[in-house]
């Protein structure tokens, strides 16, 4: 038996918003704090803690909720649910800010999720649909878990796509 020293996960998906992509951008570029006016039922505080907003190398803390059956990431999507979770931080760094393609990437260095990963990247992205109707978001997180156990076989992706959901508190 050999011990795994990591699982690797990506999971992506699109959400269909009611905002104009550029301006959905630069709420989590250049106005993150302005997140938690959005969903205050999930998202406490944003606070710049180095660096300047919307910037490469910046650093941002995050106070959260977390609680089912939302993802972190996809909190800030879902205004209408009140969650009675257990209160989290993660500090990120801004790794990528793309303002033509309206996409941002944080890698959360510290805080409640390293206590279960390695490593945590967000990116997010606004776009048009295929048709140009709809706005979409797409999350994307990259994670690498640490390991909990020994494995006796190499996991396949599914089921450590199942695994991660099952952790993340999704169906």
């Amino acid at each position: 038996m050999a011990e795994a020293s990591s699982l690797v996960g990506k999971l992506e998906t699109d959400v269909e918003i009611k905002a104009p992509a550029g301006k959905f951008h630069h709420m989590f570029a250049g106005r993150p704090h302005h997140v938690s006016k959005a969903t205050p039922g999930n998202i406490q505080n944003c606070e710049l803690h180095e660096g300047d907003w919307g910037k490469v190398g910046s650093v941002v803390i995050w106070n959260y909720v977390h609680g089912k059956p939302t993802l972190y990431i996809f909190y800030f999507y879902n205004t209408y649910n009140k969650f009675h979770g257990e209160a989290k931080v993660a500090k990120e760094r801004v790794e990528a800010v793309e303002p033509e393609k309206n996409l941002i990437t944080f890698r959360v260095v510290e805080g409640d999720l390293m206590k279960e990963y390695k490593s945590f990247v967000i990116t997010i992205q606004v776009t048009l649909s295929m048709e140009g109707l709809v706005v979409l978001c797409t999350g994307t997180l990259s994670t690498r878990k640490l390991a909990m156990r020994l494995l006796t076989r190499k996991p396949s992706s599914s089921s450590v796509l199942k695994s991660q959901k099952r952790l993340m508190n999704i169906s």
